[in-house]
Formats: structure tokens, C-alpha cells, sequence
């Protein structure tokens, strides 16, 4: 009996670690370097908050959470070794805040994929390719890592807060579209599907939709205000959010 109990027992811990291990086989569990922001910290979509924790742990904590993107420390002791750990799924700007917010009793910890950047202003990661066209920057950054794809602007705090980051480049493209033949404000988010309801045209934009015009692109010469444009021109570049 003995014996039978002890090969259920083995099976069950090799169906476990398979199932881990399989898990694992992806590059979020692989996560071994954070970068840390001292005396910052964002508001986010929270997975869940531990009380009077090591740092150790709250770093194996945001490992075992695949949708871990990154956590905030609320330090406890002067050493700065135990504190509140609030692991996040996803930074949301605040109003008014433009971006991450200075509190020297808090670090903010994040990990981004490889060959990709985290950008304090809106606490995403971020990646670019130069000379492609819509179609090809939708496949790019949709290829990088699973859930990157092709930056949304969704308020005007994230307009504002991307500025920097936009200064890098001369013109690039958004993930909004308008579908063939659609209506000339019909926008959509084409990573989430929702409509586009926060817009910044340039003035007498967007034009009505053509058969490849329909495409979101922000230049530098415009002061990073949107127009629509030919989707196949491969002259823009991909600027990808993660």
C-alpha cells in the first residue's frame, strides 16, 4: 500500500513540474535582473500586496505571477530590506502626475523583455524599428514578445507623459486605424479593438478615408499631433509598447 501511495505521490509532483516547468519554458519566468527606480512608485492595475516582506520574496512573488509586470516597495526599515509589496499587472498614468511619482519611502521594480527599454514617464517598455509600414510594424511588435504591439495614446496625460520619448523620433506609428471604407472619425485601437475617443489631430485631420490613408502617424515637424496616412508608407517607424 505503502508503495503504491509513494508512485501516486511521484507522479503527482512529475505532473506538477511539468506543468511548472512548461510555464516557465517562457521568458516571463526567466526573470532574473529588475531595475529598480528609487524613490518612485506607480498606480496600476494591483495582482496583490503582501504585508512586512523581504524583498527576496516579493521578487519570487512577481516571478510565479506570470502577468507580473513590475512592484512597488513601501520600505518599513531604514535599511530598506522589508516593506509592502504591491505586485502590478499594469502601470495606469495618473492625472496631473504625468507619469511615475516621487516618494522617497517607495522603489519601483521592473523588468522588461530583451531588446526593449522602460520608459519612467508612463512605466511601459518599449522598442522601435525604423522603415516600415503599418502592416509591417503591427507584425514587428506584435513579434517581439507576447502582448507588445504598436503604442496606444489613450488620454492626454499619456500624450503629454510620451513626449520625451517621442523626441527620439521623427515621425512613428500608433496602433490606430480606420477600417477600409470606414466613416472619417473611425478609429480604432487595433491591439485592444476599442474606438478611439481621445484624439490630437492636426488641424483639418483626419482626412476622409481612402483605400491606404487610414493609418495613425505622429511627426516631429507637427509637434507630435496625429494624421492620418498611408498605411503602406515605409518610411516610419515602429515605436512598440509592452
Amino acid at each position: 500500500m505503502e508503495s503504491i501511495f509513494n508512485v501516486i505521490s511521484l507522479l503527482g509532483i512529475l505532473l506538477y513540474l511539468t506543468r511548472v516547468n512548461g510555464k516557465c519554458g517562457s521568458d516571463l519566468c526567466k526573470r532574473k535582473q529588475y531595475t529598480s527606480t528609487n524613490g518612485y512608485y506607480h498606480q496600476g492595475k494591483v495582482i496583490t500586496v503582501y504585508e512586512d516582506v523581504p524583498l527576496k520574496m516579493c521578487i519570487r512573488r512577481c516571478r510565479i505571477y506570470l502577468e507580473c509586470r513590475s512592484f512597488n516597495m513601501k520600505w518599513i526599515n531604514p535599511s530598506r530590506t522589508f516593506g509592502t509589496c504591491t505586485l502590478l499587472q499594469e502601470v495606469i498614468l495618473m492625472p496631473r502626475t504625468k507619469g511615475a511619482i516621487y516618494d522617497e519611502n517607495y522603489t519601483h521594480y521592473y523588468w522588461c523583455p530583451e531588446n526593449t527599454i522602460y520608459y519612467l514617464g508612463t512605466g511601459v517598455c518599449v522598442a522601435n524599428k525604423t522603415g516600415l509600414t503599418w502592416y509591417e510594424s503591427d507584425v514587428f511588435c506584435k513579434g517581439l514578445y507576447p502582448g507588445a504591439h504598436l503604442i496606444d495614446i489613450k488620454s492626454e496625460e499619456e500624450q503629454l507623459a510620451c513626449l520625451p520619448l517621442f523626441d527620439s523620433f521623427n515621425q512613428f506609428w500608433t496602433s490606430a486605424k480606420r477600417p477600409n471604407g470606414g466613416n472619417r472619425d473611425e478609429f480604432y485601437w487595433t491591439n485592444s479593438g476599442e474606438r478611439v475617443t481621445y484624439t490630437n489631430w492636426e488641424p483639418k485631420e483626419p482626412y476622409p478615408g481612402t483605400s491606404s490613408s487610414n493609418c495613425v502617424r505622429l511627426k516631429k515637424a507637427n509637434s507630435y499631433r496625429w494624421s492620418d496616412h498611408n498605411c503602406v508608407d515605409n518610411h516610419v517607424t515602429a515605436l512598440c509598447e509592452w
